[in-house]
């Protein structure tokens, strides 16, 4: 079973609950559904969303012609042009699925809009609204 994945973008203005997708070929891609939440949104709003876009996972999604356009659905969806115009001054945290508990790994920005993991922070917690929002919370206090 392949893992369920989903990412949480948070900016200045609104934080973004983002799908993923698995292709065909195994690659992991950003995928609608968005989830728009404000930034101080209740835990269990943010469990709940988290929750949503884990379930959301698509499976062997034909893999795309052009990788540039991957972003582009996701940027218009949430009112960007660039990439990099999204990811300035953001924050990530990876989300994973496995069946029994979520994993959420905060990240340290790297530029050029990407990220990196840092594994060895990683936590896990019940899929349950009110602790995966508690620990979405925890997480992102070890973001930089």
């Amino acid at each position: 079973m392949q893992r369920q994945v989903c990412g949480v973008y948070v900016r200045p203005e609104a934080a973004y609950v983002v799908s993923s997708a698995w292709t065909v070929t195994g690659l992991l891609i950003d995928r609608e559904p968005v989830i728009r939440l404000e930034r101080e949104a209740p835990i269990s709003v943010v469990g709940a969303a988290v929750l949503q876009a884990l379930n959301a996972t698509e499976l062997d999604v034909p893999e795309p012609a052009d990788r540039r356009s991957i972003t582009q659905p996701l940027l218009h969806a949430m009112g960007f042009t660039t990439w990099g115009a999204f990811t300035k001054g953001a924050l990530y945290l990876g989300m994973n699925y496995d069946g029994i508990a979520v994993e959420i790994i905060p990240s340290v920005a790297i530029g050029r809009g990407a990220f990196d993991y840092k594994g060895d922070k990683a936590a896990r917690c019940p899929p349950e609204p009110v602790e995966v929002g508690q620990l979405v919370y925890q997480q992102l206090a070890l973001c930089s």
